[in-house]
């Protein structure tokens, strides 16, 4: 029983000397990727050179005129604790290696971006998602050095009550003809082994925070589904939001090359949003991955003037929300957003414009898709940004609810922090940025106002309006309203009646009606006369601009209307068409 007590010891104390050298080689190694490759195979030898080869070179350094000899630990306990801790190494930093990968390095490199060091990020995020992978690393390390047997028996020796472990002691029975106290021995080992690997197992096993792949996240939660206007005017906010928000300068002039082709982008954003349009695969995500910091591009990265491109994103002040939100999956929806800051007046502005208080103790996993990026634009507005970057946080969500995350957009917009929105839904742009640049290949192909740039470039028909002035008339259940360019329409009341204002309105040109001549009698609210200043014409669909309103027929019907450009329309707008967006 002393021995088996003396080898339990002997690896718990060698297994806790060895954990912090493995978790700082793992996580650098799982830093440095490939170019850890020379060090994560000499950190591999003792498990692929024979123990006794390991115990000869142990025994050489620690001899008395060996380069460690001064320590005088052959032949000690201290040596069984070396020789077990160096022989188990390899196991517990394999495994440490494997727990980092298998954690998703975004949610390291997101910390980071809400202001988080290195050594903060890791040990805030990192480590609490990987510690079931760590935990075993640890309990295969322990059960290792229970075992060693040829790297001890040459640094240490066999010396009853001094040195010898089981596996010493199992050798030595078997030696003399004592089998039957052998067997014990293994009986004790093989115990000892099934408890560690069975405590390992209902470990990992546990439920994780992180869904499951294939798992549907979250129901559709209670009021997610409102209409758009149905959301209550925000309270306004108290205080100084942002003692860095305000209109910025931000001038990008960086080389990436990509798997396909090389990002070369070149420009001056002063816009307070400016949409990033382009097809999948166009190169947005890259850009804004290199603002906030998260890619190493050549160039030239600088807001108002000073020079961010060597400065690590902690340090950027660069706000960033992934498409995904990105929340860390161990944290609450309160600590998430207190990860970016602990400034208790804005955060209580973020929790009511948010609309963030009844999800304040929920997990990220019980959350619908609108809801997380809700929290994930609460957590980036909490380092107070003097820039917010938006990677299309709209593109993993159904179309109503995507109208109604627009009104919060809208919202933060407000704010005063200055937004780069990437995206590939025109009417997004056109209800949130003031500037819209076009990327395609790696490469700026357009920039201006949305509204132009748009046109020119995509085939959605969308028509966005900012309107004011609202005109209630409950008892003919209608709304007039005013758009910025003087234009007069009418809304469903019931859909508007409590809605802030201004409030952005879209309707699809497609469900515009074109007549040649003044109808008589019509049912739609919106009948304006206009004239046809272009025509687009593709596969048998022809697209029209008739004042500022875009059009989508087809070609018979442009044909029994005789329509060119300059001929004199009227479009008829369906109240019930609009759809409250922003």
């Amino acid at each position: 029983m002393n021995v088996v007590v003396f080898t339990i010891l002997i690896a718990a104390v060698s297994t806790a000397c060895i954990a912090p050298f493995a978790l700082a080689l793992a996580a650098w190694s799982w830093r440095a990727g490939a170019r850890a490759a020379v060090v994560d195979a000499i950190a591999a030898l003792p498990l692929v050179l024979p123990p006794t080869a390991v115990g000869f070179i142990l025994l050489e350094l620690f001899a008395r005129r060996g380069p460690l000899g001064w320590l005088h630990v052959l032949f000690t306990p201290a040596a069984v604790v070396i020789a077990c801790g160096v022989m188990s190494f390899p196991l517990m930093f394999a495994a440490f290696r494997v727990a980092l990968e298998t954690t998703e390095r975004r949610y390291f490199d997101l910390a980071r971006t809400l202001g988080a060091t290195p050594l903060r990020a890791f040990l805030r995020v990192t480590l609490p998602l990987a510690w079931r992978g760590l935990l075993s690393g640890v309990l295969l390390a322990y059960c290792r050095a229970i075992g060693e047997f040829g790297a001890t028996i040459l640094v240490a020796g066999n010396i009853p009550g001094r040195t010898q472990t089981i596996a010493l002691a199992i050798y030595d029975r078997v030696q003399e003809g004592r089998d039957a106290d052998a067997a014990l021995l293994v009986l004790y080992v093989v115990l000892i082994a099934a408890s560690m690997t069975a405590f390992s197992r209902i470990v990992i096993r546990r439920q994780s925070p992180l869904p499951a792949r294939g798992e549907r996240v979250a129901p559709q939660v209670p009021g997610e589904g409102r209409h758009p206007a149905d959301i209550a005017p925000h309270p306004p906010l108290r205080g100084t939001f942002s003692p860095r928000a305000g209109r910025r300068t931000l001038d990008v002039d960086i080389r990436l090359p990509l798997a396909h082709f090389t990002l070369e982008a070149r420009c001056t954003l002063a816009a307070q949003v400016t949409a990033l349009v382009g097809r999948s695969g166009s190169g947005k995500t890259s850009l804004v991955e290199s603002i906030a910091g998260l890619r190493p591009a050549t160039g030239r990265i600088a807001i108002d003037g000073v020079p961010m491109q060597h400065e690590p994103p902690e340090r950027r002040g660069i706000g960033y929300v992934p498409q995904d939100a990105a929340l860390f999956p161990h944290l609450s929806v309160r600590d998430n957003v207190r990860f970016g800051g602990r400034d208790e007046e804005r955060f209580a502005s973020l929790r009511d414009t948010l609309e963030l208080a009844p999800l304040l103790d929920r997990a990220p996993a019980s959350l619908s898709g609108g809801e997380r990026q809700r929290v994930a634009l609460a957590r980036a507005l909490m380092t107070a940004p003097r820039l917010l970057l938006l990677d299309e946080p709209l593109a993993s969500v159904d179309q109503p609810l995507r109208e109604r995350i627009l009104l919060f957009l809208r919202r933060v917009r407000d704010l005063g922090v200055p937004m780069i929105y990437v995206t590939h839904q025109p009417f997004e742009a056109l209800a949130l940025a003031s500037e819209c640049v076009v990327l395609r290949d790696g490469a700026i192909v357009a920039r201006g106002a949305p509204r132009e740039v748009l046109a020119a470039v995509t085939t959605e028909v969308d028509n966005v309006f900012e309107v004011a002035n609202p005109r209630h008339d409950p008892a003919r259940g209608i709304t007039r309203v005013t758009t910025t360019d003087g234009l007069e329409l009418v809304l469903p009341y019931d859909a508007v009646r409590d809605a802030a204002f201004p409030l952005v309105v879209r309707i699809s040109g497609e469900e515009v009606v074109v007549f040649g001549e003044r109808p008589t009698a019509i049912s739609s609210r919106n009948l304006i006369e206009s004239e046809v200043t272009s025509m687009t014409e593709r596969d048998g669909v022809v697209d029209l601009v008739a004042g500022t309103i875009r059009v989508r027929i087809t070609r018979a019907a442009a044909d029994d209307l005789g329509l060119r450009a300059g001929s004199r329309v009227w479009l008829a707008l369906r109240s019930r068409s609009f759809r409250v967006v922003g």
